[in-house]
């Protein structure tokens, strides 16, 4: 599953005050950076261009897993998200996340999946706090393995005694 993220519909529904933008949006990105790294998501986050700095194409950048795009000159990024869709072999395996109604219609109506920007943030906390929970799993002590390793460990004192 790749997930495309609406990106100012992610600023604007964490922040109250968006100001100072660049500021909050590399808060966003580097947030996301991290959570990634401890789940396996393919996650792509899309920002409208500044006019005056878009380009023809899009601007695209890599950090870690996740892939930030800057959409091309004359597109905002829902029109952009919605051009990519509209190339993508199997829709179906693809998710928008968007709390914007108009963007999530267009992405149904091309196959896709959609998650508002709050079902989005739950799936991603249930999903760090489930590797979190098998990292535990995997590191704990069963009571057998304490029992064992104590019962190891008073033999060698009596034995050095």
């Amino acid at each position: 599953m790749h997930y495309y993220i609406d990106g100012y519909n992610l600023l604007f529904r964490i922040f109250e005050d968006i100001n100072p933008l660049r500021e909050k949006r590399e808060t966003v990105i580097e947030t996301l950076q991290t959570t990634l790294s401890d789940v396996k998501l393919k996650l792509s986050i899309v920002f409208d261009s500044r006019f005056e700095l878009s380009e023809d194409f899009p601007t695209r950048l890599s950090r870690g897993s996740l892939e930030i795009i800057y959409s091309p000159k004359g597109l905002c990024a829902d029109k952009y998200i919605i051009e990519l869709l509209s190339f993508v072999k199997h829709p179906k395996a693809t998710t928008v996340v968007t709390s914007d109604n108009h963007l999530a219609l267009e992405v149904k109506a091309l196959g896709a999946k959609t998650k508002s920007i709050d079902e989005f943030l739950e799936y991603l906390s249930r999903k760090r706090d489930a590797k979190f929970q098998r990292d535990e799993k995997t590191t704990s002590e069963t009571p057998y393995d304490f029992e064992r390793l104590l019962n190891a460990f008073e033999k060698k004192l009596r034995d050095d005694d």
